[in-house]
C-alpha cells in the first residue's frame, strides 16, 4: 500500500498491493513552516495507522543534525510524527532521510543549483557547508533490504560521508559543462549523520566507498534523467 504520489511514492511502486504501507505523503520541504501541512501529515498518519494494522515505512529527516535546522518548525514536526508512530505501533520503520536528490517540484538542494547553473545566476555558496545525498534508487534499495528482512526500527539514510557544497556546485558545473559564478561565502558548518546499521547495509549492497565517484555518479544519473 501506497500513501502519497510524489518523488518517494513513485519509487516504491513495486509495494502498491504489499501489506506493507508505504507513507509517502508526508512535509517533504526542510524550509515548510506552515501550520496546516504539519496538521495534514498527521492527520492522515493517524488515520492510516488506524485503519492498516501492516508495517509501516515513515520517512523522516536527517534534519534534525544539522545545526542550522534541527530547531525549526519542521524538524520538530517529523520528530513528533516519529514519536507518536512508536507510541501506535511496534512494526514500524522509521527511515530518516538525507537530502535526496531527484527530479521534483519543490526545491531540493540539487534541483536549485541544476536550475541556478543552466540559467547562468550567481550562486552563494557556504564555504564551510557540507550535504550528504542519496538517490531515490538508493533509498529503495536500502529500504528494501530493511523491509524484507523484518528490521523493525529507526534508520538514518544517508551516504557514508557528506561533501563540501561547493564541491557539489563544481561538479554539477562541470557535468553540465557550464562556468559556474559563485559568490564564497565564510558560512556554514560540517556535520555528522550517525550511521548505524545502515553502514553494514550500504556495504552488503555494494555501494562504494570513494566519496568522489560516488557524488559524480549520483549527479550525473540525476542530469541525465
Amino acid at each position: 500500500m501506497i500513501v502519497g504520489n510524489g518523488l518517494l511514492a513513485s519509487k516504491f511502486k513495486k509495494y502498491k498491493n504489499s501489506n506493507v504501507i508505504i507513507f509517502a505523503s508526508g512535509v517533504s520541504n526542510s524550509l515548510e513552516t506552515r501550520e496546516s501541512e504539519f496538521e495534514r501529515e498527521k492527520k492522515l498518519l493517524l488515520e492510516t495507522l488506524k485503519k492498516n494494522s501492516g508495517d509501516i515505512v515513515y520517512f523522516g529527516s536527517c534534519s534534525q543534525y544539522d545545526p542550522s535546522l534541527k530547531s525549526s518548525a519542521y524538524v520538530k514536526h517529523k520528530i513528533e510524527m516519529e514519536s507518536l508512530i512508536r507510541n501506535k505501533r511496534d512494526n514500524y520503520y522509521i527511515l530518516r532521510l538525507a537530502q535526496v536528490v531527484g527530479k521534483a517540484n519543490n526545491q531540493t538542494l540539487v534541483n536549485y543549483l541544476y536550475t541556478e547553473i543552466i540559467n547562468n545566476r550567481k550562486i552563494n555558496v557556504w564555504k564551510n557547508a557540507s550535504r550528504n545525498l542519496i538517490s531515490t534508487n538508493l533509498i529503495l534499495d536500502i529500504a528494501s533490504y530493511i523491509v524484507s528482512n523484518k528490521m523493525y526500527g529507526d534508520y538514518n539514510i544517508a551516504y557514508f560521508d557528506n561533501e563540501n557544497v561547493l564541491e557539489i556546485v563544481n561538479s554539477l558545473g562541470n557535468i553540465l559543462n557550464k562556468n559556474v559564478q559563485i559568490n564564497l561565502l565564510e558560512k556554514g558548518e560540517e556535520y555528522d549523520i550517525p550511521l548505524g546499521k545502515v553502514e553494514h547495509i550500504l556495504e552488503d549492497i555494494g555501494v562504494t566507498r570513494d566519496k568522489k565517484k560516488y557524488y559524480i555518479e549520483l549527479l550525473r544519473d540525476f542530469v541525465g534523467n
